[in-house]
């Protein structure tokens, strides 16, 4: 099967369009329910399901993930995710379908808490691989890209990503607004959402016929292993847990988290307790479609002026706007006002537009070679600060606490990332360092000081290695 070595770099973009089409298709069909969940059902269910479902994202991005990817390639892996996350999509519709019923029985309650709970489970696994594997596929793309035309390596990033962006925050703005549209007309959240399910059933067949690409690193990267000192600090390919030894990846997860902790904030806590209590059922998904509308055109900004500006101050924007967030929600108690409910669906957007477009190329350029187990790290640390919302939110009454930490992660976000691109800094040094010193870069491993590789220098051997742009 063809691995995209075979095509040109315009058949390799105009695939990754339909790629990226069709993946947005199917995540937005199970990402509204996940947002309508605490609204539509009990807050037991709602809540507990939407916990279990980021926890079980953590676990596949933690170990199913990468796994699955090395043992089936990426294509597939997407394949059986989106068949799981339809699966899901139809459970939910059996559970709303039942919560609709209202018998007030205590046994109906318990069996709508443990299908959801168990949809949830499923979901979670399956949203923690897709992005997983999307991460790859959007890497490989890059890196295939890369190798046929005369364009720096952030430059490709920054256009596929803020393409990537715009087509899957546009898919989410229709999903929002069409479950809206046609609840209003008439048509029960039961019927929507078996409707939804159809249309991940026909996206999942679709992407079967998009490239089955592969990483072009794979056909070196055996015999350098070999050549790898035993005591070298490498992280494993596409390992999550293996990158875990570069403290770097620690020290760029403040967006991921503070994106997946604000994320579960304001779709779980302010939804349910103001904007479904003040406005009604409708506007949770209005307004969700509002956010997405912001995300979509910041996105479109970002993809323009990335490159020019920096990824630096779209890292300090996308911190500031989860911060304001948290200053909102701690700022005049319960007395919310429309504009306020606004402005934090505005900063959402925002927000969700540099995690989406900056976050994720920046973490392919931290690890241009470990770009599966980078991404799962991304999912799993944005996925954890959700359950761990969605979890403090059900037993802490209020938003004050929820805001605290938003604020203070917030705060942080900036400047553990200059901490990451300092300690780069003094990882190059030392690869040169040990290369001048007698030490080829074979001896020091590949990957061995990770790096955020916008450039590629070539050893009088003919090895690269990653060193990347150290700004």
């Amino acid at each position: 099967m063809n691995t995209g070595d075979n095509y040109e770099a315009q058949d390799l973009r105009s695939n990754f369009v339909r790629f990226t089409i069709l993946f947005s298709l199917n995540n937005s069909i199970f990402t509204t329910p996940v947002v309508l969940a605490p609204t539509l059902l009990d807050i037991t269910a709602g809540y507990w399901g939407n916990a279990l479902y980021h926890f079980s994202s953590c676990i596949a991005a933690l170990l199913l993930g990468p796994w699955i990817v090395k043992t089936i390639g990426l294509k597939r892996t997407i394949v059986c995710g989106m068949a799981t996350s339809t699966y899901y999509v139809a459970l939910f519709a059996a559970v709303v379908y039942n919560a609709s019923l209202n018998t007030g029985q205590a046994v109906q309650t318990r069996s709508r808490f443990m299908a959801f709970s168990l949809g949830s489970i499923f979901g979670g696994l399956a949203s923690g691989t897709l992005w997983t594997a999307q991460g790859g596929y959007f890497a490989c793309t890059a890196e295939l890209l890369a190798g046929q035309i005369v364009t720096p390596r952030g430059k490709i990033l920054s256009s596929l990503s803020g393409t990537f962006a715009a087509v899957h925050i546009g898919t989410d703005v229709g999903g929002r607004l069409l479950w809206t549209l046609l609840h209003t007309v008439g048509v029960t959240h039961t019927t929507i959402a078996l409707a939804f399910a159809f249309v991940g059933l026909v996206s999942m067949l679709a992407m079967a016929f998009v490239f089955d690409l592969k990483s072009p690193f794979g056909r070196v990267e055996t015999e350098r292993s070999v050549r790898r000192l035993a005591s070298s600090d490498v992280p494993d390919a596409a390992s999550t847990i293996g990158l875990w030894k570069d403290p770097v990846v620690f020290l760029i997860a403040g967006l991921s988290a503070t994106w997946g902790f604000s994320a579960a904030f304001v779709f779980g806590e302010i939804s349910v307790d103001f904007t479904k209590a003040d406005l009604g059922t409708y506007a949770v998904t209005l307004f969700a479609a509002f956010s997405d509308t912001v995300a979509l055109v910041s996105s479109l900004l970002i993809k323009k002026f990335d490159v020019r500006l920096g990824e630096a101050l779209f890292v300090v924007i996308g911190a500031l706007s989860f911060f304001m967030i948290g200053i909102l929600s701690l700022w005049g108690g319960r007395a919310w006002a429309l504009w306020r409910l606004l402005s934090i669906y505005t900063l959402q957007g925002i927000g969700r537009a540099v995690h989406e477009t900056t976050n994720k190329a920046m973490f392919v350029d931290f690890f241009p070679t470990e770009f599966v187990g980078a991404f799962g790290n991304l999912v799993l640390q944005s996925s954890l600060a959700s359950a761990l919302c969605f979890i403090v939110g059900y037993f802490c009454d209020g938003v004050a606490l929820l805001s605290t930490i938003l604020v203070c992660t917030a705060f942080l976000t900036p400047v553990t990332y200059f901490l990451a691109l300092l300690l780069r800094k003094k990882q190059k040094q030392n690869l040169v360092r040990h290369r001048w010193s007698g030490n080829t870069v074979d001896d020091m491993g590949q990957r061995s000081t990770g790096v955020t590789g916008r450039e590629s220098l070539a050893s009088d051997s003919g090895t690269f290695v990653q060193l990347g742009n150290v700004k």
